[in-house]
């Protein structure tokens, strides 16, 4: 071991050779008093602080080979070995490895405690995979035709056409001006105002037309025409006047 020194270690294994030192029988005392001296002590310092700050964080496997090239620098004994890594462990495996009967070495600690973790991560990767199958039903009873929901938001305009379009074709026409005319003396409410002016329907009688061109309103305009002329106005008012508000003045 000394043959294998440089620098102030080799110069002092030497100086044991030469003086014949009882270090030279007693290998352990020869370690220990080559540590002592030469040793960083403050990298044992570091490990010491790191050893009992260190926790789980991954898999219980890659925790215990971290803990256990730590202990084994520093030369832990087996009873602190079992306390700061039950310590260091996840809370959950902590509380699984509490029922755990007969571990008496520190290598029996380790196995266990892989194998809980083992098992905790098995479950709760079925279980997110069972999640992940339920909401999946879900989003696809909702839409069966499986589309995502940002092709039907980034039309919005479309969308409303369409549904316009569906309300307006399922709505009952009037194809008879007779019923036209009967209906559109009849009052109607504001809302169903608002939903004809939603729609884009005829105001005048809800059907599927602008009111300019409704049937049910020339018909009407026709007939009060053809009573004579408004008060208001000596000369005769034909229909197209009246609708396009082009009325001819009183001076006429």
């Amino acid at each position: 071991m000394i043959s294998r020194c440089c620098g102030s270690p080799a110069e002092w294994g030497h100086s044991l050779i030469e003086s014949s030192s009882d270090l030279l029988h007693d290998y352990d005392a020869y370690k220990d008093e080559l540590a002592s001296m030469y040793a960083d002590k403050q990298r044992h310092k570091a490990l010491r602080r790191k050893l009992i700050t260190l926790k789980q964080t991954g898999s219980a496997s890659k925790f215990a080979a971290e803990f256990k090239s730590i202990a084994n620098i520093l030369g832990i004994d087996d009873e602190s070995r079992f306390a700061l890594f039950t310590t260091g462990l996840k809370p959950e495996v902590q509380r699984a490895l509490a029922l755990v009967r007969n571990i008496d070495t520190f290598e029996e600690l380790v196995d266990a405690a892989v194998q809980i973790d083992h098992v905790n991560f098995t479950l709760a990767k079925a279980e997110a995979k069972a999640d992940h199958k339920s909401s999946g039903k879900s989003l696809g009873g909702a839409n069966p035709q499986g589309k995502g929901n940002s092709s039907s938001s980034s039309r919005p305009q479309q969308s409303r056409t369409d549904s316009a379009s569906s309300v307006t074709s399922n709505a009952p026409r009037t194809s008879s001006s007779k019923n036209s005319f009967t209906s559109s003396h009849n009052p109607i409410s504001q809302e169903e105002k608002d939903r004809r002016e939603a729609l884009g329907l005829c105001r005048f009688c809800g059907g599927n037309h602008f009111k300019r061109d409704c049937p049910s309103l020339k018909a009407k305009l026709e007939k009060e025409a053809n009573k004579g002329p408004p008060p208001r106005y000596p000369t005769p008012v034909t229909v197209s006047q009246i609708l396009s508000g082009k009325y001819p003045s009183q001076s006429q």
